[in-house]
């Protein structure tokens, strides 16, 4: 149970079906056919879909429950990290009673409560943000609408699998440095969260500040995989 689904279900729901969890986990358009059978195979590639398949136990220990995916624009980035989305969506990963409720028919919740994430969630830096500029502005007349830190609050301790895509725009700012810290709890939690960037790591004390950089270097927490290829998009 958590504050998102504080109920439990031990049925599936006849709509909550690997096609539907698909299409309600955030993850941009026309990423309908991304998996890791589309993927260049490489030994990153092979370790990102075993990370993905693994149920955490005593003997995972050790696995780092973060991904940093960094390099140049149209490398794959994104592309790998909806292919990991890809693995849990299928296995339904997360809560059930989540499932149940985000692929129902009945749009759910209210409009005001803006998008409710998914057990496996996709989402852009850019639109987090949009996300809670919305929330502190109606949690102020919305009694149903939570504040800014109840929505990282969820983030934190709700899903399954968060992937953050492109955290680097924008730059450096102080706010940005305690959203990605309080997102830094998930490791505790033991929680999978991948990020993606085009910064490299020696420029991460810079674009995302000291502390951030001196976590992520831990390879026991987070595991960086860095692709070096030409853009895909050309």
């Amino acid at each position: 149970m958590n504050e998102l689904w504080p109920f439990e279900d031990k049925v599936r729901h006849p709509t909550n079906t690997p096609e539907r969890r698909w299409q309600v986990c955030g993850r941009p358009p026309r990423t309908d056919d991304y998996s890791f059978d589309e993927v260049e195979a490489t030994s990153e590639t092979a370790w990102l879909q075993r990370w993905s398949s693994l149920i955490w136990s005593r003997m995972e220990v050790g696995v780092p429950s973060s991904v940093i995916l960094c390099g140049p624009s149209g490398a794959g980035k994104t592309g790998l990290a909806i292919s990991a989305m890809r693995v849990r969506v299928q296995g339904c990963a997360g809560s059930l009673a989540g499932w149940n409720m985000m692929t129902d028919v009945i749009p759910h919740p209210p409009v005001t409560r803006g998008p409710l994430p998914a057990p496996v969630w996709f989402e852009t830096w850019l639109d987090l943000q949009a996300r809670l500029r919305l929330a502190r502005r109606l949690s102020r007349y919305h009694d149903d609408m939570p504040s800014p830190d109840e929505m990282m609050e969820e983030l934190v301790n709700c899903l399954d699998l968060l992937v953050l895509d492109d955290i680097d725009i924008g730059g450096y700012s102080p706010a940005k440095e305690i959203d990605l810290l309080t997102l830094q709890r998930r490791i505790d939690l033991r929680k999978r969260t991948i990020y993606t960037t085009n910064a490299l790591p020696e420029t991460w004390k810079t674009q995302f500040g000291e502390r951030l950089a001196d976590r992520w270097s831990d390879p026991r927490f987070v595991q960086i995989i860095a692709l070096e290829r030409p853009s895909l998009r050309r």
